[in-house]
């Protein structure tokens, strides 16, 4: 079942903020690890990503989780729009970490689309029933429209809470277009 989002954007900072800032009562997973684009030092950006006009990204993922494989998301940010989420593969991992191979399908206002195969992993918090750390890496895999051979890396981080299926997440990265 969908649940409707009609929390405004200034409710997703707010949200964002006491999530992903440890202001609110619990504390992210001290052992958490965000995966990462490795940096090339003194590397422009067209030479660590293979050429083309690349740009910087950035903005949030607000998520609800509709089943255990399938996630619809609203995008603010520099991919502002829409995104559907599939769970192509889930492996628990130690300590009750969960794996994920995904790939999304986003949608900007402007009606282009970016796709991207992924990596997720959720790590439980701390003392906290059913709160996740949730990080993520997507590769872009191309698109259509602005998008058509689009190529580049997403990296995010957030919060998820499984009681509800819902996150947040703030994304970074690049995108390159040809």
């Amino acid at each position: 079942m969908l649940r409707k989002i009609g929390i405004g954007l200034l409710g997703v900072g707010l949200l964002a903020g006491i999530l992903i800032s440890g202001s609110s009562s619990f504390a992210l997973a001290q052992s958490a690890t965000v995966p990462t684009a490795a940096a090339t030092p003194n590397a422009t950006m067209d030479s660590v990503t293979g050429g083309g006009n690349c740009a910087p990204v950035g903005g949030t993922f607000i998520i609800n989780f509709v089943d255990q494989t399938n996630a619809a998301a609203l995008l603010t940010g520099d991919l502002a729009g829409a995104a559907r989420g599939l769970a192509l593969k889930v492996e628990p991992g130690a300590n009750g970490v969960i794996n994920y191979t995904t790939t999304h399908a986003i949608t900007t206002q402007g009606g282009d689309l970016l796709m991207t195969s992924d990596h997720s992993v959720l790590t439980p918090v701390q003392g906290q029933d059913k709160m996740y750390f949730f990080s993520q890496v997507q590769t872009v895999t191309g698109g259509t429209g602005r998008y058509a051979n689009a190529t580049g890396t997403l990296t995010e981080y957030g919060a998820f809470n499984a009681a509800v299926a819902e996150g947040v997440l703030r994304y970074t990265g690049h995108v390159c277009t040809k």
